[in-house]
C-alpha cells in the first residue's frame, strides 16, 4: 500500500481506500436518488484508469482502490438506508470521516487525492447526466467537498 498511509489505523487507511467508491455512490445518487448501471460501469472503470493516469503520487493507492473498488461500491449500496434523508446522512456521515482521516495524511498527498476525487466525482455525476444537471454539478463536488473537509 502507499507509504503516504502507513501511520494510519486499519480502520483510517480503509476509509480512505473506500473514498472512490463513496463519492461515486454520492454523485450517482445526488441528482435522482437512483445508482445507474452507467453510472456503475464508468466508476468502477475509472477506478482502474486511475491506477495509470492519476498523479504520480497516487498511483499505488489507486491500485489498491482498485483491487476492491466494486466490492465496495456494492458495500455501500447495501448499507443504504432507504430515505433519502437518512441515506445522505449516511453517506454525509462516512464523507466526515473520510475527511478526519485525510487530515492526518502528508499535505501533498492529500491535496492530490482531494482533486482526484473531486474529479472523481465530477465523472460519475456526468455520466448518466442530460444537459440541464451540469448546473448542479457545482453543488455536488462542492457539497463532497464541504463536507470532506469541514472541521469537526
Amino acid at each position: 500500500m502507499t507509504t503516504e498511509l502507513d501511520h494510519l489505523t486499519t480502520e483510517e487507511k480503509a476509509q480512505i481506500i473506500m473514498a472512490p467508491a463513496l463519492v461515486s455512490v454520492y454523485a450517482a445518487l445526488y441528482d435522482d436518488g437512483k445508482i445507474e448501471p452507467k453510472e456503475k460501469a464508468d466508476a468502477i472503470r475509472l477506478a482502474h484508469l486511475r491506477t495509470f493516469t492519476s498523479d504520480e503520487i497516487l498511483h499505488s493507492y489507486y491500485k489498491k482502490v482498485d483491487e476492491h473498488f466494486e466490492e465496495h461500491f456494492n458495500e455501500l449500496v447495501t448499507q443504504l438506508p432507504d430515505g433519502k434523508e437518512e441515506r445522505n446522512d449516511f453517506l454525509e456521515s462516512k464523507l466526515k470521516s473520510i475527511g478526519k482521516s485525510l487530515s492526518k495524511v502528508e499535505s501533498e498527498f492529500a491535496e492530490d487525492l482531494a482533486r482526484s476525487l473531486k474529479s472523481f466525482s465530477r465523472h460519475v455525476f456526468r455520466s448518466n447526466s442530460h444537459f440541464l444537471e451540469y448546473f448542479i454539478l457545482p453543488g455536488v463536488i462542492n457539497h463532497i467537498e464541504k463536507t470532506i473537509f469541514s472541521e469537526n
